[in-house]
C-alpha cells in the first residue's frame, strides 16, 4: 500500500519537474523554420546546472540517509573482494614470498589462500563479514585493516599493510571502493630493519620498493552494506573497457605507480592524571607497597592505519611518561582515527584496558594547520570495575562512555618529509618550554527535583544523584522511591570534599585563556547519575546524562547544543535549572527492559574560582537567575553589580503572570495581579471547604447474604502543614442510605499556603468496626486561589475495588462537588515554651556531642513557588501501535503524568490502532516560571490480566507549550453546527506525536494523536464537550476483493474470509477455500457508505481481520490483522486525478520539444558526417607513415642480433651470413602469410589489440531483451493491486501471514467509477496459464561454507508445485551459472507467491543463502507486463532471515502464457555454450641478459618456470624448462615447450588464465634465486581465439614475429624469448608436439639448445673451465703460479746463498 502510493507520489513529482524544466514557447513558435543558437545553448546551459545541482542535493540527501543508517545500527555486511597483488616485496631467501592476506574487522580475522613462491599473484577471493547487531554509531568507530603476510612454516612475516575507516566507505557511491589499488606499507618493521634497508638501498643505489616506503600494491574491492542495502553489481565488461591497458608494458603487467606524499606523525604524551584504576589492593600488592595510588602499570600504545606502537610500562594513576610516538604516513590514506590506547600491564592476567583516546587526522591536518599544541586531552569508558560486554566497548571508543576515566597532557603534529621516515618511540622525551598556566575552576551543582524516577528491582528503594567532573564527586542526600514513575524532592546544592569553603564542586583545572584560543579545545564533560547502593555498600550508577562542560561555562547561541540543555543565560553563572533526560547505564544493564530511568532538574554553572569571590576574597553570593526559587541570595551579602538583588516576591509573582497570561482583558489581568499581590503577601489563610454533593458513589453496606445496595457516605477533610508536618481532621455529619448524597455542609480551617489537602468519602458504619473508605480526590497542595462550584474525580478505594472486582465500569464515573473560599491574614506570633526554653538553657551548660562528619555535604535550596492549575489531555487515537498479545493485537490504554499526578484513558481492547476520545483533566501544582516545570510524559500500556503491564511507547511534550487561556466563545463552538465544532477542535492544537522507546529511539509507525491544555484552577470551571469529531463526509468506499494470499496457520486454514472496520461499521466477505484454502479467491465487489471526519488530521485507519471459519461458521478463528490508513487512500486518489491532470499538460510540451530535438539532432549528425569525412582523408595520408614504423619490428631486430653476440660468448659458433639469414625469415614469412590466408591459422597481432572487436557475443535468447540490474517491479509499473500483508504475534516475534490483494478507494456517489482497470472482469474467474522461470547466474552470494564458499543449487515453489535442482549443485563457486528452465501451470488469479531460494548444499543439513519472492499475479493482471511483447531480464536480491543486508544476486526473466501457446512456442534453450578443450602451447626459446647471481663463479644455472595461473583450480599447472648448467654472460638457451589444457569459453572474465614466467638460478647447497619474474595477461588473446579461431590454430605475435622477447628490466633483470599458440582440441591432435623437446617433438621441430657447456675426460682443462668459469678459472691459475713461484724460491734461495757465499768466500 505504501509503496505503490510512493511509487505513484514520486512519479508525479517527477512529471511536474519536467514539466517546469520544459520550453516555455508558444505555439506559434512550433511554426518557425529557424531556432536561435545562443538561446538553446544558454537553455542548455541551464539544464547542465540544474542537473549538477540536482546531483549535489541527491549527494547530501544520500550522505544524510547513510548517517542515519550509521547511527541507527543493526545488520551490517562487509564484502573484501582481495582481486591481485603485483611487485611484492621478496621475504625469502629465494628472492620471492608466499603471500595470504588477512583481513582484520573489529574482532574478526579471515584470509585467503596461500600463494606459494610469488611477487605477483592473484586471488580473486571474496572475504564476508557479518557485523550483526552492531551498536547506534558503531561503524563510525571501524576500521578494516588489510595485511599481506609471507607464510613461513613458523609463522608469518608482514609484508604491507593498508587501513580503510568502514564509515568513510559507506559514505560513497554505492558503499564501496570498487577496483582500487593501494601501496602497502610495512607498519611493522623496526628500526634496526629499516636501518639495513636503507643501507642495502644505499649499497646498491637502486631500491627494492620501486618507490620510498612501498612494498607492494594490492587490488581490491571493499564494499560495506546496511540494513537493506543491495550490492551494486557492475558490468565486467564495461569496466574492462575503462582500464584498457592502462598497466601493462608491452606484454606485461605492470604496477600502478601510486604517487605517495610522506609524512610523520608524531605524537608526544608528557603526562597522565587521574588514571581510573583497574586493580583492587591485595595482599600481593600490600606485601609489595603497591597500593592505593600507586596500583596501577599503565603503558600506551598509538594506533593509525595500520601502525602500532607501545611504550614502556609507569606508575600510578598519576604518571609522568614523556613518550614520543614517530609514525610514517603515506598519503593518500583512507583512515581518520588516530587511537591512544591507555592499558593497565597485568603479569598474571589479561591487561585491563583503562581508556580511549581518539584524534582525527584530518581535523589536525586542516582545522588545527597540522599541529595541536600541549593540551589536556579527557577520554572515558565504563564504570570502575567493568571490562566485559557492552563496557569493552564503551572502553574502546566504539559507544558513548558513561564514566571518566583519565585525562592526558599531549601534543599531536603532522609533518610532511622528503622520503618515508621512520616509525620511532622515544622514552624521557623534555617537557614543553611553555607549559600553560591552570587555572582553578569549580562547578555548582544545583539539585532541585526528579520526575519519572523509576527504582530497581533487587536494590534498596533509595536513590541518590551524583555529579562528577573529573576527579571531583558529589553526592545528594538519599531518598526514597515511593513507587514507578514517582517524583523526588531534593533541592540540595551539593559540595564536593574540594569545594566546602566555596560550596560548590572542585577543583578542577583548566587552561589560562582557553576560551580566546581560536582553535577548538577541548573541555571535560559533566556527568550526572542516578545511583543506588547495594547491600555491600558498593554504589552502582544506573543511569547518567552526559553534559558538556562547554555549555555550561560557556553557553551556546540560541538553537545550539542539545535539545534538553539550552540557556539564554548572557553572563557568567547564570544558567539556570534545566531539566535532563536520564539514560541507562548500559554497562551495568540493572533496568528491566523499556524503562525509562527519569529526568532530574538540575542547574549547572561553572567558572573560575576568582569568579565566586570579591576583592577582599569573599564569597559571594550566586546571581538570582541561577537559583530562580529562591527569595534572596543563599548567601548573605550586600548585592553588587555583578550579583543584582533578585526580585521582589510581589514583582517576582507580576513575572510569573504575565508568563502565563495570555491575550485577555487588562482590567481583568490588573485585579488578578492586585489580588495576587495581596495574597501572595500573607501566608496564612482562613480555608473555608464546602462539600456540596457527590454522584453515583459506591455501595458499601450489606449482610452475609445480601448485596450491597447503598452506604451512608460522608467526607474526611485532612490538612496536613507543610512547615511542621502536623495533620488537622475534619469531618462533615454523614447521609444515610444514599449513593447520590446532597450534604451542602461547610468545613473550616486555618491553614498556610502550601499545605497539602486530603479529603476522603467514607461510609458510616454503627458499632465498634471502623468505617469504610469509598473513594478519595487527588492530594492537592493549597495555593490561596478560590474556586466555585465544582466536580471532583474520585479515585476508589482498595475496599471498593475489592467489593467490585468484578464489575470494575462502576467504579467509573463517581464525582463530588467542592468549592474552596480563602480569607488571607497575618501569620500568629509564635510564643517559645517553657520547656523550649529550659532547653535552651541545658544547651548552654551541657555541650553537644559533635556530629559524625558526614562524606558529602549539601546546603539546602529553596522550593518554587507552586500554582494549582488543571492539566487537560485530549487523547483522540493512536496507531501503528506494538502488538504485545499473542494474537497480534494490543489492549491499550494511555497514561498521562505531570507534576506528580496520573490519569489514564479507558482500555480499548484487542486493537494496534485505538480510538479513545477521551479527555483527562486532574489538578496539579506547577512550579512558577512553567520552563522550569517537568516535561508532560504520556506512556501507552497494554493492559494485562496476569503480570505487569507492558509499556507500548512513550511521549513527552514541554509543559509551557500546553499552557493556554481559555475563552469562552471557544467553547460554546463545541454546542454549535458541525463546522464550528471542527474548528474548535482544530483550536485545541492536535498533533500526530511519534512514539518513543525507553532509549529515546522513535517507533516506527507509531503515532499518538492528542492536545494538551495546561490552564489556570479558576478556568478549571469551563467544562469540555466530547472531542469525538463529527462524521459528515459521506463517502463510498469500494473494495474488489481479489483474495488471500499464503495464508499460514499453525493449525491449518479450513474457509478464510476477511473483516473490514471503519468508524465502528463492520463488513465481511465471502467465506472461501477455492481454489486451495491458503490461497482462497473472493472477486468480490464490495460498496459501503462511510461517514468520515471532515479534517484529514482526524481520519482513523482501515482495520482487516482474516477468520477462518470451522464448522460451518459456528467456530471463528482469528488468524491476522492488518491495519490501512485511510489519508493514503484519499491521497492516493487525489494523485491520480493530479496525475491525469498533469499528462494531458504535458503533452504540448512534448510537441514544442520535439522540434528542437530533430533540428538539434539533424546539425550534430552533419557535423560527425563532416568530421568522419575529414578523418578518412587524413589515414589514407598517413596509412604508409604507420607501415613504416613499428617499434616492435625495430626491437625484434635488435633482440636478434643480442642474441647471435651472446652465442658467439658462449662459444655456440662463428660468425653467419647476414644475407642467408635474412633471405630464410623473407622466405619464412611468405610461407606463413600464404597459410594463414588459405585459412591454416589465424594470427593474433598483440600492438593492434585495440583494433578487435572482443566483445562477448550475446546469445539468440538475449537479442533484443532489455536488461534491468533492479528487480523489474521497481522499474515498472507492476503493481496493480494494493497488497496488505497479515501479522500476528508479539513484536518481537511477529510474523506475516498472508496478505490480502486487492483495490481500494473512496468516491463521492455509489456509481462512481472507482477504479481504471483495464483487467476487472478477468478476475472474477480463474484462468489456466503456464509459468516458464528462466534462471541465468547467481552473483555476489554469501558463503556458507567454512572455507568461505558455497556449492549453491535451486528451490522453487509456488503454490503445490515444488522443484529443485540438489542433484546437480554447483560446487565450491559464489558465481554460479544455474541456466535453468523451469515451467508449471498456474490458475490466474490464484496462487501468486513464487519463491525461488538458493541453498548450500551440505550434504546433510544444507544452509539457506537468500530467498526472493515474485508475484506473478501482479504481473499477469499488469497492463504493462502484457504490452511486453519479450520480457526482460531481471536481477533480483536474495534475502535472509537471520539478516537485514543482502545475500546476493540472481539474474532471471519469466513468462506467462496460455496453454496454447505453451504448446506452440517450446521453451527457449539458455544452456550456456559448450566448454571446448583448447591446449595452450608455450615454448621457451632462449633468455639473455640475466644478473649473475653467483658472485664467485660470475656463472648461473639457469632454468625458467611458466605457470598458467586461474581462478578455476583445475586449470592451474606449474611447469620448467631443464636447466642451462653453468650459463655464462646471463644467457640460456632452452627450446623448451609447455603444453596447458583449457576449456573456453569463460563466464566470467576473472576466469580467464594468465601466464607468469619466473627465471631462476638454481643452488645446489641453498634455496634457488629468483632473478626475475612477469606476468603476461591472456584474456584478449584467448577471447580473440574462441571467437575468432574455433577450428584452427591462433598464434600469438608480437610485432608481426610468433617468437618475440619480453623484457624484463623492471621485474628483475633480464629478457626471455618465447611463443605462444593456442589449438582446439581436435587439431592439437592433428598436430601432436611432445612436452619440452620430447617426441613427437613437431609442430615446431625444437633442435637441441645450443651454447650449452659440454664436458669431457679428454679435454679436462676445458672441462674445468666450463665448470668454474673464466674468472675463476684465471684466479685459479694465478694462484697455482703463485704458489710455483714461492715454492721455487723456497727450494733455490738456500741453495742462491750458500752458492753466493762461497763465491764470495773463496773469491776472498
Amino acid at each position: 500500500m505504501a509503496e505503490l502510493l510512493g511509487s505513484l507520489k514520486d512519479k508525479v513529482q517527477d512529471t511536474v519537474e519536467e514539466k517546469l524544466e520544459g520550453d516555455d514557447q508558444s505555439d506559434d513558435d512550433l511554426e518557425q523554420d529557424e531556432f536561435d543558437a545562443d538561446e538553446a545553448k544558454t537553455n542548455a546551459t541551464q539544464k547542465q546546472s540544474k542537473a549538477d545541482k540536482k546531483k549535489e542535493e541527491t549527494a547530501l540527501k544520500n550522505r544524510k540517509s547513510d548517517t542515519k543508517v550509521i547511527n541507527a545500527g543493526g545488520d551490517f555486511q562487509v564484502q573484501v573482494h582481495v582481486i591481485e597483488a603485483r611487485e611484492l616485496r621478496a621475504k625469502d631467501s629465494s628472492g620471492t614470498s608466499d603471500p595470504v592476506v588477512t583481513v582484520t574487522i573489529f574482532d574478526h580475522k579471515k584470509s585467503t589462500t596461500i600463494i606459494e613462491k610469488k611477487k605477483e599473484c592473484r586471488w580473486d577471493q571474496v572475504l564476508y563479514f557479518e557485523l550483526n547487531g552492531l551498536l547506534p554509531d558503531e561503524l563510525s568507530r571501524g576500521t578494516a585493516l588489510i595485511e599481506v603476510h609471507d607464510a613461513d612454516i613458523f609463522g608469518k612475516e608482514l609484508i604491507g599493510a593498508f587501513e580503510f575507516d568502514l564509515a568513510w566507505i559507506y559514505y560513497r557511491k554505492h558503499h564501496e571502493v570498487y577496483n582500487q589499488w593501494i601501496a602497502l606499507s610495512n607498519t611493522q618493521e623496526s628500526e634496526e630493519d629499516e636501518e639495513e634497508k636503507d643501507d642495502d638501498d644505499d649499497a646498491s643505489d637502486k631500491s627494492e620498493e620501486g618507490m620510498d616506503g612501498i612494498e607492494g600494491y594490492l587490488k581490491l574491492s571493499v564494499t560495506v552494506l546496511g540494513p537493506n542495502d543491495e550490492q551494486y553489481i557492475h558490468d565486467e565488461e564495461a569496466e574492462e573497457a575503462k582500464q584498457g591497458g592502462k598497466l601493462e608494458k608491452g606484454m606485461i603487467l605492470i604496477s600502478p605507480g601510486i604517487e605517495q606524499t610522506p609524512y610523520l606523525l608524531t605524537i608526544k604524551i608528557y603526562k597522565a592524571r587521574h588514571l581510573c584504576k583497574t586493580d583492587d589492593d591485595t595482599i600481593f600488592s600490600k606485601m609489595a607497597k603497591n597500593t592505593g595510588d600507586q596500583n596501577l602499570d599503565p603503558f600506551f600504545y598509538v594506533e593509525y592505519a595500520g601502525v602500532r606502537l607501545r611504550s614502556n610500562t609507569y606508575k600510578g594513576v598519576n604518571a609522568d611518561c614523556q613518550v614520543g610516538f614517530k609514525i610514517p604516513v603515506m598519503e593518500p590514506v583512507f583512515s581518520d582515527n588516530i587511537i591512544i590506547n591507555v592499558v593497565d600491564y597485568d603479569k598474571l592476567s589479561r591487561n585491563d584496558r583503562i581508556g580511549c583516546l581518539k584524534i582525527s587526522y584530518l581535523k589536525l591536518k586542516k582545522e588545527h594547520n597540522m599541529k595541536i599544541e600541549p593540551c589536556w586531552m579527557f577520554f572515558y569508558g565504563a564504570p570502575r570495575g567493568y571490562q566485559r560486554g557492552y563496557a569493552r566497548k564503551m572502553n574502546q571508543g566504539l559507544v558513548e562512555g558513561s564514566n571518566f576515566r583519565g585525562m592526558l597532557y599531549l601534543e599531536a603534529s603532522l609533518t610532511k618529509c622528503e622520503k618515508k621516515p621512520r616509525k620511532k618511540v622515544v622514552e624521557s622525551i623534555n617537557l614543553p618550554l611553555k607549559e600553560p598556566q591552570m587555572v582553578e575552576y569549580y562547578l555548582r551543582a544545583d539539585v532541585y527535583e526528579g520526575t519519572e524516577i523509576n527504582r530497581i528491582k533487587g536494590f534498596g528503594d533509595e536513590m541518590f544523584v551524583q555529579i562528577e567532573v573529573c576527579n571531583c564527586i558529589a553526592r545528594s542526600s538519599e531518598k526514597k522511591i515511593p513507587d514507578a514513575n514517582a517524583t523526588v524532592k531534593w533541592y540540595e546544592s551539593l559540595i564536593s570534599d574540594g569545594g566546602k569553603k566555596l560550596k560548590c564542586i572542585g577543583p578542577f583545572y583548566l587552561p589560562l585563556g582557553w576560551n580566546e584560543n581560536p582553535e577548538p579545545v577541548q573541555l571535560p564533560d559533566v556527568f550526572i547519575y542516578l545511583c543506588v547502593k547495594e547491600f555491600g555498600g558498593d554504589i552502582e550508577q544506573v543511569s547518567y546524562c552526559r553534559v558538556p562542560l562547554s555549555q555550561i561555562i560557556r553557553p551556546a547561541p540560541s538553537g545550539k547544543g542539545t535539545h534538553r540543555f539550552t540557556t539564554g543565560a548572557t553572563s557568567k553563572w547564570d544558567n539556570g535549572p534545566v531539566w535532563h533526560d536520564m539514560k541507562e547505564n548500559q554497562a551495568l544493564d540493572k533496568y528491566a527492559d523499556n524503562i525509562f530511568p527519569g529526568a532530574v532538574l538540575i542547574g549547572l554553572n561553572a567558572g573560575p574560582k576568582d569568579d565566586l569571590q570579591d576583592d577582599q576574597k569573599q564569597l559571594m553570593a550566586p546571581p538570582s537567575l541561577a537559583r530562580p526559587f529562591s527569595n534572596d541570595a543563599l548567601f548573605k551579602e550586600v548585592p553588587t553589580d555583578k550579583t543584582p538583588e533578585p526580585p521582589s516576591p510581589a514583582a517576582a509573582d507580576v513575572s510569573s503572570d504575565e508568563e502565563f497570561g495570555g491575550d485577555g482583558d487588562s482590567k481583568q489581568n490588573e485585579q488578578q495581579q492586585q489580588q495576587s499581590k495581596r495574597k501572595r503577601a500573607l501566608t496564612h489563610a482562613r480555608l473555608t471547604i464546602d462539600c456540596i454533593q457527590g454522584s453515583n458513589l459506591p455501595a458499601m453496606d450489606g449482610g452475609l447474604f445480601k448485596k450491597s445496595v447503598t452506604s451512608d457516605p460522608y467526607c474526611e477533610v485532612v490538612i496536613q502543614s507543610q512547615s511542621s508536618g502536623k495533620r488537622v481532621e475534619k469531618e462533615i455529619e454523614p447521609i444515610k442510605k444514599t449513593l447520590n448524597p446532597i450534604w451542602n455542609q461547610s468545613l473550616a480551617f486555618d491553614v498556610e499556603i502550601g499545605d497539602t489537602l486530603f479529603l476522603r468519602v467514607m461510609d458510616w458504619d454503627a458499632g465498634p468496626d471502623p468505617d469504610d473508605e469509598m473513594c478519595s480526590i487527588q492530594p492537592m497542595t493549597l495555593s490561596g486561589v478560590d474556586f466555585g462550584d465544582r466536580w471532583f474525580d474520585l479515585r476508589p478505594s482498595k475496599e471498593a475495588m475489592q467489593k467490585y472486582k468484578k464489575k470494575p465500569d462502576k467504579l467509573k464515573n463517581m464525582k463530588l462537588k467542592l468549592s474552596m473560599r480563602f480569607e488571607m491574614m497575618e501569620a500568629p506570633e509564635k510564643k517559645e515554651s517553657a520547656s523550649k526554653k529550659l532547653g535552651a538553657v541545658f544547651k548552654k551548660v551541657i555541650p553537644k556531642k559533635k556530629a559524625k562528619k558526614p562524606e558529602f555535604e549539601t546546603s539546602k535550596l529553596s522550593e518554587p513557588s507552586r500554582r494549582t492549575m488543571e492539566l487537560r489531555a485530549h487523547i483522540f487515537q493512536a496507531k501503528g501501535l506494538k502488538n504485545a498479545d499473542a494474537s497480534g493485537l494490543s489492549d491499550a490504554y494511555m497514561k498521562v503524568r505531570f507534576c506528580g499526578n496520573a490519569a489514564q484513558t479507558k482500555t480499548v481492547i484487542d486493537s494496534i490502532d485505538p480510538k479513545w476520545y477521551q479527555t483527562l483533566r486532574f489538578t496539579v501544582n506547577v512550579p512558577t516560571p512553567l520552563r522550569y516545570a517537568p516535561r508532560i510524559y504520556c506512556e501507552i500500556y497494554d493492559e494485562d490480566d496476569l503480570g505487569k503491564d507492558e509499556s507500548l511507547g512513550r511521549l513527552s511534550i514541554e509543559s509551557d507549550t500546553a499552557w493556554k487561556v481559555l475563552q469562552d466563545a471557544n467553547q460554546n463552538k463545541l454546542h454549535d453546527d458541525a463546522e464550528s465544532r471542527e474548528d474548535a477542535l482544530m483550536d485545541l492544537s492536535p498533533r500526530w506525536y511519534p512514539l518513543y522507546d525507553a532509549e529515546h529511539n522513535v517507533q516506527d509507525g507509531s503515532e499518538v494523536l492528542c492536545a494538551f491544555e495546561l490552564i489556570d484552577i479558576k478556568q478549571a470551571a469551563i467544562e469540555t464537550m466530547s472531542i469525538k469529531p463529527k462524521m459528515n463526509r459521506r463517502r463510498w468506499l469500494h473494495i474488489h476483493t481479489l483474495g488471500l494470499r499464503d495464508i499460514q496457520s499453525t493449525f491449518g486454514c479450513h474457509k478464510p474470509y476477511v473483516q473490514f472496520e471503519l468508524v465502528g461499521n463492520k463488513y465481511e466477505t465471502s467465506k472461501s477455500n477455492q481454489p486451495d484454502s491458503k490461497n482462497p479467491n473472493f472477486c468480490q465487489i464490495l460498496k459501503f457508505e462511510v461517514r468520515l471526519p471532515e479534517k484529514d488530521i482526524f481520519l482513523p485507519n482501515l482495520n482487516l481481520k482474516v477468520y477462518d471459519a470451522l464448522f460451518g461458521g459456528l467456530i471463528k478463528r482469528v488468524l491476522g490483522y492488518a491495519s490501512v490508513e485511510v489519508e493514503d487512500l484519499i491521497d492516493m486518489q487525489r494523485a491520480m486525478e493530479y496525475f491525469g491532470q498533469t499528462e494531458q499538460q504535458l503533452e504540448l510540451n512534448s510537441i514544442r520539444n520535439a522540434a528542437a530535438e530533430k533540428l538539434a539532432d539533424y546539425e550534430q549528425k552533419q557535423q560527425s558526417e563532416h568530421k568522419a569525412a575529414e578523418e578518412e582523408q587524413h589515414e589514407e595520408a598517413g596509412q604508409g607513415d604507420d607501415a613504416v614504423i613499428s617499434f616492435s619490428t625495430e626491437d625484434a631486430n635488435d633482440e636478434s642480433q643480442h642474441l647471435l653476440v651472446g652465442k658467439q660468448a658462449a662459444g655456440a659458433g662463428g660468425a653467419q651470413d647476414k644475407t642467408t639469414t635474412n633471405d630464410k625469415e623473407l622466405l619464412k614469412l611468405e610461407h606463413k602469410q600464404k597459410a594463414k590466408e588459405e585459412g591454416l591459422f589465424a594470427a593474433y597481432e598483440w600492438t593492434n589489440k585495440d583494433t578487435y572487436d572482443l566483445s562477448k557475443v550475446q546469445p539468440d535468447y538475449m537479442k533484443n531483451r532489455t536488461t534491468y540490474d533492479d528487480e523489474l517491479e521497481d522499474k515498472l509499473s507492476l503493481k496493480p493491486f494494493l497488497k496488505i500483508p497479515f501479522f500476528s504475534g508479539k513484536s518481537a516475534k511477529r510474523r506475516t501471514v498472508g496478505y490480502f490483494k486487492g483495490l481500494m478507494s473512496f468516491t463521492e456517489h455509489k456509481s462512481g467509477a472507482a477504479h481504471t482497470f483495464k483487467y476487472l472482469k478477468d478476475i472474477t474467474n480463474a484462468t489456466d496459464l503456464y509459468l516458464r522461470v528462466y534462471i541465468l547466474r547467481g552473483t555476489k552470494l554469501i558463503p556458507r561454507d567454512t572455507n568461505g564458499s558455497s556449492d549453491p543449487y535451486l528451490k522453487l515453489r509456488l503454490g503445490k508445485s515444488r522443484f529443485s535442482t540438489r542433484n546437480s549443485y554447483h560446487n565450491n563457486t559464489l558465481e554460479p551459472g544455474f541456466y535453468e528452465c523451469f515451467e508449471m501451470p498456474i490458475k490466474m488469479p490464484g496462487a501468486s507467491k513464487l519463491d525461488i531460494e538458493v541453498w548450500d548444499w551440505d550434504g546433510i543439513g544444507d544452509d539457506l543463502i537468500g530467498r526472493t519472492t515474485v508475484d506473478i499475479e501482479d504481473r499477469w493482471f499488469s497492463e504493462t507486463w502484457r504490452e511486453l511483447k519479450l520480457k526482460p531480464v531481471e536481477t533480483r536480491t536474495l534475502w535472509a532471515e537471520a539478516s537485514t543486508v543482502s545475500q546476493g544476486k540472481l539474474t532471471m526473466w519469466m513468462e506467462i502464457m496460455s496453454p496454447s501457446d505453451a504448446k506452440k512456442y517450446p521453451p527457449v534453450d539458455i544452456s550456456p555454450p559448450t566448454q571446448v578443450d583448447y591446449e595452450l602451447r608455450v615454448i621457451v626459446w632462449q633468455c639473455k641478459d640475466c644478473p649473475i647471481m653467483d658472485e664467485i663463479t660470475k656463472m648461473n644455472d639457469l632454468y625458467i618456470t611458466g605457470e598458467l595461473s586461474s581462478t578455476v583450480e583445475d586449470e592451474n599447472n606449474t611447469q620448467q624448462t631443464d636447466l642451462h648448467f653453468r650459463s655464462q654472460s646471463g644467457c640460456g638457451s632452452f627450446n623448451w615447450r609447455m603444453k596447458f589444457p583449457i576449456k573456453l569459453p569463460k563466464q566470467r572474465l576473472s576466469e580467464y588464465p594468465r601466464f607468469t614466467a619466473q627465471i631462476w638460478d638454481k643452488d645446489f647447497f641453498s634455496p634457488n634465486d629468483n632473478i626475475a619474474e612477469c606476468t603476461i595477461e591472456l584474456k584478449p588473446f584467448l577471447r580473440y581465439c574462441e571467437k575468432y579461431s574455433k577450428d584452427k590454430r591462433c598464434v600469438l605475435e608480437y610485432g608481426n614475429q610468433d617468437k618475440f622477447w619480453i623484457d624484463l628490466a623492471q621485474k628483475g633483470g633480464g629478457k626471455v624469448e618465447l611463443s605462444f599458440e593456442l589449438l582446439p582440441d581436435k587439431v592439437a591432435k592433428a598436430l601432436p608436439a611432445g612436452l619440452g623437446r620430447d617426441a613427437p617433438n613437431n609442430n615446431p621441430y625444437l633442435p637441441e639448445p645450443e651454447g650449452r657447456a659440454q664436458f669431457s675426460l679428454f679435454h679436462p682443462c676445458r672441462s674445468l673451465r666450463l665448470l668454474l668459469g673464466d674468472q675463476l678459472c684465471c684466479k685459479i691459475v694465478c694462484l697455482i703460479i703463485c704458489v710455483l713461484v714461492i715454492a721455487l724460491a723456497i727450494f733455490i734461495t738456500p741453495n742462491l746463498i750458500s752458492a753466493i757465499t762461497a763465491n764470495i768466500l773463496t773469491s776472498g
